[in-house]
Order: C-alpha cells, then structure tokens, then sequence
C-alpha cells in the first residue's frame, strides 16, 4: 500500500482557525473532547522534536483512537493507524524482514511509508510526500512490550536533534537499517543498504488502554512522551455520531489508503506547519516566564527529595510545550496553565506507588508548589492520589 499524494495542497491557515475547525469537527462528529486536552494533543505534536511520541491512555472506548484520526483529518494530515499485536517483540514487526527463502524483504505499510515521506537529503524519486505530514498511530500499543518493539526507534527520534542530515553517516546514525546490501561479486551486481528515516513530517501518536491484558510504560518512554490520560466520563450517555452515509449505508467521507478525507480534504504543508512552532524563551512566553522558569526548578529541587529528580530533556521538552500553547502563543495568556499539562504529563506519573508516609513532608511541599499555579483540576487530582487508602501515591490524571 502506498499514498496516492493529491494535486493540491491547503492554503495556508492560521493556527487559531485551525484549531477552531478542529473544535468544529470533534463537535459535528457526536464528541465531546474538552478543548484543554485537544490543545494539550496538538501542542505535544508541535513539540515533537523534544517529546518523540504522544499518548493516549486510559479507559477503553473514550475515543482514544478516533480523536487522532479527526485532528489529521481537520489539520491536513496523512493518517496511518497501526494495530499493535501482542506477539510482536522486535523493531522487525514495525518495519518487516529480510524473507532469507526468497531473498527479499518483506516491507510493512509503516516502511513503505516513511520511504513516501523521507524529507532528507538523501531520499530518493518515491519520496512523493516528504512536503507533506503523517500521523502514525500505534494503536494499543502496549498490548505488548513498547520497549521491545519501539524503544530502538524511539531513540533513532531523539537522535535527530543533534545530526547533520547533510552528513550520510549521521543519516545512517538516526536512521533504521532494514537492509545491509551485498558486496560487489562476480555475476551479481552491488546493492547499497536500505535505510528508513523518520524526518519532523512524521509524528507517532500511541493509544493504550489500562487493564489487566497490557503493559506498563518504562520511564524511558514516559521521558520522551506527552502521556494524556482519560479518566472515565462524568456521564455515560448517548450521542449521536454525525457521519453522512449513502442509501447503503456507507460513510459518503471516502478513506483512501489510509488516508482519512473529506471531499474537500486537502493535505498541509510541512512549512506552514514549521511556522506554528516556536523555540521556549522570554520572547515567546512573554506573561510570567521567569514565574515559570522558578516554579520548575523548585519542582525539580522537590523531585530530587524523592528520589525521581528531570534532567535537561525534560526541562527542554516542558518549556517547548509552554512556548507552543495556543494559550501561549496564540492568546498571550500566561505560562503557568500549560505548565500545569506538563505536570499533569510528565511529572506525576513518575510519583506513581512512592510511599505516601514514608514522604509525607515532601508531599506537603509538593502540594504547595502545585497550589501556586491555581490549576482545580491539577489540584483535585493531585489530592485524591495523595489521599489514597492503601498508602501509596496513585496518580490517575486528570479532569481535562
């Protein structure tokens, strides 16, 4: 399967319209997102080269998987949704193998696609879509073990800040060999080796469900991840789902390889996407920047105590979010809400099971740093984890 790339491509949109379409959409199609976390998702997809991956966690049949598909639907994007299977435990299952019995490799639609969207310099004429932008989604990506099959990848993501792609050593370094080629012999001729590289045009979304049947994230994925946890609804009711159908009963929306569209679909820029995003400092976080900048250290300075203290990547990758807020960026309101989703995000979660007696003074420090932002559902959240019965800290997320 390949993507068939359309004559034209969107005229350039501002972000805040953007945005209200996507409102729009979620609304039309019968869901009821709150517009916090559909700003928090879209900022974590603006932030990718710090925060690799986002994703969607929580209970099962919240529209985890469906939200992904309307955000690449209202913004232009390609859309690519990967069934993530238990058995799969190698980076083999994400881009396929070397078939030895008929001396071929056995592509999967996920490298196929990263050849269609390879922006490098090094790409080649079936690069048809490297102006364009993807959205791949694992979805239940922890039915099996993230780590086995994602975590290589995931630091070929990281990888990217720091190489020259002009460079074909550094290209080879972030990039996955699938393909190690042949040396030149007698009657055959040389084939060069095969490398798939996932340039910013690319954006890896994961779903996952919390239940008995998956696997937990490693703080390895959590530090290069936006985690959005869903709690359940406040209340269970029916909605109707406004999708158009034909007198059989088909949608009229058509989906073309995978592509989600509508009839009048057409696909984003990279371009126009690359100037929405913006480098953290106090030009572009101009209302309470160095409010910000303190209150995480202290937080960090807090962490230390317990024993789960953030390096620069993640200081980076929280002051990237900041920067790129629509609140932010957009609205010019203050920092400190969006700092609020970062803590939400990236902070809690890694509290998750410490004992709640054994820190208590640290707990309590904790919670009057959080206070300081002035965020209810950040508050509630935080007060209800730390008042668990069983003693340890059980952070669920939040209210969005």
């Amino acid at each position: 399967m390949v993507f068939i790339p359309t004559e034209k491509s969107r005229q350039s949109i501002p972000e805040k319209k953007s945005l209200e379409n996507l409102y729009k959409l979620t609304k039309e199609r019968g869901f009821e997102f709150p517009k916090r976390l559909q700003n928090a998702f879209h900022t974590s997809l603006k932030t990718s080269d710090t925060s690799c991956l986002t994703v969607m966690a929580g209970v099962s049949g919240t529209g985890k998987s469906a939200f992904p598909k309307m955000y690449a639907e209202s913004m232009g994007f390609y859309f690519l949704p990967l069934a993530v299977e238990p058995r799969w435990d190698s980076p083999q299952d994400l881009f396929g193998f070397l078939n030895y019995m008929e001396n071929r490799f056995e592509s999967t639609t996920l490298s196929r696609s990263l050849i269609q969207f390879n922006d490098s310099p090094h790409s080649n004429e079936n690069a048809n879509l490297k102006d364009n932008l993807l959205i791949v989604m694992l979805d239940e990506m922890n039915l099996a073990r993230i780590e086995y099959y994602f975590s290589e990848f995931l630091s070929k993501l990281e990888m990217r800040r720091n190489a020259n792609l002009n460079d074909i050593k550094d290209y080879r370094t972030v990039s996955t060999e699938i393909y190690a080629g042949t040396e030149e012999e007698e009657g055959i001729e040389h084939n060069e080796p095969i490398f798939l590289y996932a340039g910013y045009n690319i954006l890896f979304v994961g779903t996952m469900n919390e239940d008995e049947t998956t696997q937990s994230l490693s703080d390895k994925v959590i530090d290069r991840a936006n985690v959005l946890s869903f709690g359940k609804p406040e209340k269970l009711k029916i909605s109707k789902q406004n999708v158009q159908t034909d007198r059989y009963g088909k949608p009229k929306n058509p989906t073309v390889n995978n592509a989600t569209k509508q009839n009048d679909w057409e696909p984003m820029l990279v371009s126009d996407w690359q100037d929405w995003i913006r480098e953290p400092g106090g030009d572009t976080i101009k209302k309470d920047f160095n409010e910000v900048e303190v209150l995480l250290n202290d937080l960090n300075n807090t962490l230390s105590e317990l024993g789960r203290p953030f390096g620069w990547r993640t200081y980076k990758s929280i002051m990237s979010y900041v920067a790129n807020h629509p609140d932010v960026c957009i609205d010019g309101k203050s920092g400190l809400w969006p700092l609020s989703d970062q803590i939400v995000m990236r902070i809690m979660p890694k509290l998750k099971g410490l004992d709640l007696n054994e820190f208590s003074n640290v707990f309590n420090k904790l919670n009057n740093q959080i206070r300081q932002i002035d965020d209810p559902p950040l508050t509630e959240a935080y007060e209800k984890a730390r008042n668990n019965p069983m003693g340890f800290f059980d952070w669920r997320g939040i209210n969005w």
